[in-house]
């Protein structure tokens, strides 16, 4: 027997997982290579003021389309800084919850139950590769959140909703802010799968019936996909085929997997993995899901999706996102499916396992987040936030137990909470364990009135180090101090160990030395000015 979570609570309940999935405890996680270019470019935006030709570190940078950058730029603004790690990740996170409301509607429009739908959402919130790039200020996002707006409005518009046009119009702006995010990365990867399941599962004659709105879908998606391209293709034309030509290789020579790396993908869905593995198997899934959601179209477009991304040579883990968007429809529906008809469950061995497995998984997260929040009292001092989670935990736990007892099985909400809980009540203590990346004691030196005035140069360019930085930096090179000026001095900052970069300094004409008042771990810095004419001539 299923045990229906309270209707009072349901509500907030779920405003308090998507908050767990999407936004909680975003600036734990470092800073990775992709991040550290976005915040860049957004920090040189807001200092050029110039938001049509951005640059990263001083040089052109249109490898990758603005609106992320544009969207991560404004956060920076209204922050005040780009060292604000929630409010240089908020934009992906409201890019997230705009893919939950796309995926709400459509789940609805596809077939789905509020119920069903509040399901799915769920699921995907609390799915591995979403709650990460949620909290990347990348692009990934940004482009699938829009294109799954384009796939909702699409579908709606061809399915005999009111107001055809507006519907078609709106899937037409949405695919042309999907390019503008990320190029044409969704219509691969999300927009492409979709359609082919469709033609695949005999729907391709509704599509074909708008053929005249579809192409003013188009026109609409490609003016505004083109607009900053062309602009940037007129203003820097040889650069616009040098990046072009170089992103385009990249896809067969960077980062080559094997063509069935991809196959990995249930991991990808977090805790959901032992869910989606039977509902992968259609005769299976069918036989749960019902008429719940086209369960057959949900499996193709799964697999036209992997298939298309296994393609292509290049390969990571976070392209994989897409793909989670399709695999919430199917756990989703799967798990309403088992929920809802307690005698299907019990005729169904592995629906039976499944379930109780689950159960008892979410009792564990609960212990764990309970002996977690303990250890954090006692280590490290009293919060109240975590009390409250550990409170939370504890009544949960006591009543999951009463439940058992009584042969009652916690329905999806339950499941779901109990891991959210646990998110909640391990990240403060994973937080104190977790040691700073290297770069991010670099973050001192923005302080500096005395180095703001030096250029920086270091022997190795990161762009983490960039970032944290503030500014600018060039390559060492030690034939540059033939143009010091006399009472000019430029800064070195070099890893631990590196300093054989400073022995090709002539000794006789420059000083250099060793900043006294910042001393780092990881890190040098070095002064380095020419010597005083008299010291030079040897007086």
């Amino acid at each position: 027997m299923i045990k229906t979570f309270p209707d009072y609570l349901l509500f907030p309940a779920i405003i308090f997982i998507l908050f767990c999935g999407i936004f909680s405890y975003s600036h734990l996680i470092s800073v990775d290579l992709m991040e550290a270019r976005n915040f860049i470019t957004a920090r040189e935006i807001i200092e050029s003021d110039n938001w049509l030709v951005p640059t990263m570190n001083g040089e052109l940078r249109i490898a990758k389309p603005p609106l992320p950058t544009w969207l991560t730029a404004i956060a920076m603004k209204l922050a005040g800084t780009d060292t604000n790690l929630v409010a240089n990740r908020l934009p992906a996170g409201l890019a997230a919850l705009l893919l939950l409301l796309f995926l709400y509607r459509f789940t609805r429009s596809y077939g789905g139950s509020p119920k069903t739908s509040v399901a799915v959402i769920l699921v995907l919130s609390t799915s591995y590769m979403f709650m990460h790039m949620s909290r990347r200020g990348t692009w990934d996002v940004f482009c699938h959140a829009f294109m799954l707006g384009a796939i909702y409005t699409l579908y709606k518009a061809t399915t005999g909703a009111d107001k055809k046009q507006r519907y078609f119009i709106a899937a037409g702006i949405f695919m042309g802010l999907s390019f503008v995010s990320k190029g044409p990365v969704a219509f691969y990867a999300l927009l492409l799968p979709f359609l082919l399941s469709e033609i695949i599962s005999g729907d391709a004659k509704k599509y074909l019936q708008h053929w005249k709105m579809i192409l003013v879908s188009v026109l609409i998606s490609m003016s505004i996909s083109v607009a900053w391209p062309a602009y940037l293709y007129l203003s820097f034309s040889e650069e616009f085929k040098a990046i072009a030509l170089k992103e385009v290789a990249a896809w067969s020579d960077r980062h080559v997997k094997s063509l069935f790396w991809y196959l990995q993908f249930p991991v990808m869905s977090g805790v959901w993995m032992f869910f989606a593995l039977p509902a992968l198997w259609p005769p299976h899934s069918d036989k749960i899901i019902g008429e719940r959601l086209p369960s057959r179209k949900i499996i193709s477009w799964i697999i036209f999706t992997v298939v298309l991304l296994s393609l292509i040579p290049e390969k990571k883990d976070r392209y994989l996102l897409p793909l989670t968007i399709p695999l919430a429809l199917l756990i989703g529906g799967y798990v309403s499916g088992l929920m809802d008809s307690v005698l299907r469950v019990g005729k169904s061995f592995v629906a039976k396992w499944i379930m109780t497995f689950y159960a008892f998984l979410s009792m564990v997260f609960l212990a764990v987040g309970i002996a977690a929040g303990v250890y954090y009292f006692f280590n490290y001092g009293f919060s109240i936030y975590l009390a409250l989670i550990v409170s939370a935990s504890i009544a949960m736990l006591v009543h999951f137990i009463s439940m058992l007892r009584i042969g009652k099985t916690p329905d999806l909400v339950y499941v779901i909470l109990a891991f959210a809980l646990l998110t909640q009540a391990s990240a403060p203590l994973t937080g104190k364990h977790m040691k700073p990346d290297n770069f991010m004691e670099i973050l001192k030196l923005r302080n500096s009135a005395r180095l703001s005035v030096c250029e920086f140069y270091t022997d190795n360019l990161d762009m983490k180090v960039i970032w944290a930085l503030g500014k600018k930096m060039q390559t060492w090179d030690s034939a540059l101090l033939k143009d010091l000026k006399d009472d000019h001095k430029i800064a070195l900052l070099i890893k631990r160990g590196g300093d054989s970069v400073t022995s090709g300094i002539d000794s006789g004409q420059y000083l250099i030395l060793p900043d006294e008042e910042f001393i780092f771990e990881n890190w040098q810095l070095f002064l380095v000015s020419r010597l005083p004419v008299k010291a030079r001539q040897g007086e």
